[in-house]
């Protein structure tokens, strides 16, 4: 569960068009306060610069990347530039005419200003400050400095100054900053101030200097206007900052999942005493394992076929379901946070169990070898061999799929659930495409993955799941492309028993 957000400012809550916070971004944030939810600010801006968050009551400010962090009654973190490192800048800038701006607690001051200042300022609204003699600095307590440099003459700037870092969101200039101070400590300062965990904690960012704030929480967000290298470390990209991007990652991302079920409903009919829809020994070998579910952080294991329930499926009916292991339940228990339950059900008919028992009973599930007639078979191969074809179901299965999830959680404080599901008919995907519904309904999706990371929507360096990119596009494409969801507000909630169970 999150406890503690974390917001960047330029390009992530204000404007670089407009330089404000957009109200649906304020509505956001005032939404999360009212859950009880920590609010904080993480910046490069010093107190002089937080005029344009309008008095908004956050929790606690990270300033100057770090180096200065406070609540609204009470300094957390404070941390300075060495003298040494401040005269050797000065006596680099004797010789080098380099615009550089000096941060102290509540102002600021620049040695000189150029066009590259003025830009800046056009952009941030923020750097309106004077220009003069800086020798004094050496005697002032300077939090940071904004040197208007390229990565050359920042790298050469630097190896002067051995106590310091630097980071940039933009390429005309860098901040440096004393060793010590960074986003990421100023999130550890406050975590412990107020007793939080780093593992409920979320953040916002687009630029450079977020990146380390981003590596450090548990759910790092990147805006749609951020670099290819912050959003290739986010665990969500959203919108742009002028498109909403944080008011949308809050209402697709963070109100609370609490659980998830996966109901699998194949409500057809091939007319035969005993087949499977698809490869009949993943099938048997899925069907006659032993079951689990994701429960309270940790995995709960069944019996087979021990769990039983029955549902009335939309457009199918009643039908008896049993819960399976299956492999997604295992991303999802990785990749939604504070998830407290996912259980996956499939429907099977009496008669397709009571085949599948006695088959069990005569060893043909068996993958283990055995010898017959001087020759060495797998059991549950030659079985499948005995079985129809699968890809054979198609003309003479009738009837519906429903394919779907329920979700219980929390949205807006107020407790909700939800059944997105889809139903295909098996004699409209022959149709269409020469398959019954099992196999269009595993098809289409893959399909659409597919052209996704070709086009680019789905695209990070590294291995991810589907879960963790923005699901609009891919849930838009099931509409297109054959698979149309339907939503229920107010479904029946699943209630699991055991089947020996009255």
């Amino acid at each position: 569960m999150v406890k503690a957000i974390f917001f960047d400012i330029d390009g992530t809550l204000v404007s670089f068009k407009n330089h404000q916070i957009s109200q649906s971004t304020f509505d956001a944030l005032y939404k999360l306060k009212e859950k009880g939810i920590k609010l904080f600010i993480a910046t490069g801006r010093g107190k002089d610069g937080l005029d344009v968050l309008n008095d908004f009551p956050f929790d606690g400010y990270i300033t100057l990347n770090g180096q200065y962090c406070y609540t609204n009654d009470q300094i957390i973190y404070s941390n300075t530039i060495k003298k040494e490192d401040l005269q050797a800048l000065l006596d680099y800038l004797e010789d080098h005419q380099v615009p550089c701006g000096f941060t102290e607690e509540n102002t600021k001051y620049f040695n000189y200003r150029d066009k590259r200042v003025d830009a800046i300022h056009a952009i941030t609204h923020n750097d309106d400050h004077p220009a003069g003699d800086c020798s004094h600095v050496i005697d002032k307590s300077i939090y940071q400095i904004m040197c208007f440099v390229d990565e050359k003459e920042e790298k050469e700037i630097l190896s002067h100054m051995p106590h310091c870092i630097s980071a940039r969101w933009h390429p005309t200039f860098c901040d440096i900053s004393p060793i010590g101070g960074t986003k990421q400590l100023g999130i550890d300062q406050f975590l412990e101030y107020y007793g939080l965990d780093l593992k409920d904690t979320m953040a916002f960012g687009d630029g450079g200097n977020d990146k380390q704030m981003l590596q450090h929480v548990s759910l790092a967000i990147a805006m749609g206007n951020a670099g290819d290298e912050l959003k290739s470390i986010a665990d969500f990209v959203t919108k742009d900052v002028d498109d909403d991007g944080v008011a949308y990652a809050l209402k697709h991302y963070f109100d609370e999942i609490e659980t998830i079920d996966i109901l699998d409903c194949n409500g057809g009919d091939h007319g035969y005493a005993f087949a499977t829809n698809f490869n009949p020994e993943i099938n048997l070998r899925e069907v006659s394992a032993n079951g689990s579910y994701w429960e309270n952080g940790h995995w709960v294991e069944t019996e087979p076929m021990e769990i039983k329930r029955e549902y009335n499926f939309p457009q199918v009916g009643e039908k008896d379901m049993y819960l399976l292991h299956h492999e997604e339940i295992e991303s999802l228990a990785k990749n939604i946070p504070g998830v407290k339950r996912i259980r996956f059900f499939m429907t099977f008919g009496q008669s397709y169990l009571t085949h599948m028992k006695c088959l069990e009973n005569v060893g043909m599930l068996s993958t283990a070898p055995v010898e017959f007639n001087g020759q060495e078979i797998v059991p549950i191969q030659f079985l499948k061999a005995l079985l129809p074809d699968p890809a054979s179901l198609g003309p003479r299965t009738v009837g519906k799929t429903n394919i779907g999830c329920i979700f219980t959680g929390v949205k807006d404080g107020k407790e909700k659930s939800i059944y997105i599901y889809n139903v295909c008919d098996h004699q409209e995907c022959y149709k269409e495409v020469g398959s019954q519904a099992i196999s269009y309904t595993t098809g289409v999706p893959a399909m659409i993955g597919s052209m996704m990371v070709v086009t680019g929507q789905w695209k990070k360096p590294g291995v991810f799941n589907v879960e963790e990119f923005d699901p609009d596009p891919y849930m838009e494409a099931l509409n297109k492309w054959g698979l149309p969801w339907k939503v229920c507000e107010d479904p029946e909630l699943v209630k699991v028993w055991k089947a020996n169970e009255d």
